[in-house]
C-alpha cells in the first residue's frame, strides 16, 4: 500500500455530492483531479514508485474511476 504525502494529498481536487445516487450517500467526485493533467502524471508517478519491484501481472478496476485510474 502506498502513501502520499500531506502535500499531494492537498493538492488532490474534488467535489462532494451528497445524497448521490441515493439518499444517505455521500459521493466523491474525482473528475476534477482527472482533468488536471499535471496533477494526474503526479499521481502517475506516484502509483508507479509505490509499485516499482512489484510482480504484478493483471490490474483489476472494477467500477468508473478504476478504469482511469487502472490505464495509468
Amino acid at each position: 500500500m502506498f502513501k502520499l504525502s500531506k502535500e499531494d494529498r492537498s493538492s488532490i481536487k474534488y467535489n462532494l455530492k451528497q445524497d448521490y445516487p441515493n439518499e444517505g450517500v455521500l459521493f466523491i467526485d474525482l473528475m476534477p483531479t482527472f482533468m488536471d493533467m499535471k496533477l494526474m502524471n503526479k499521481l502517475a508517478d506516484t502509483i508507479v514508485d509505490a509499485t516499482e519491484g512489484l510482480d504484478i501481472d493483471t490490474i483489476i478496476a472494477p467500477e468508473s474511476r478504476g478504469y482511469i485510474l487502472g490505464t495509468l
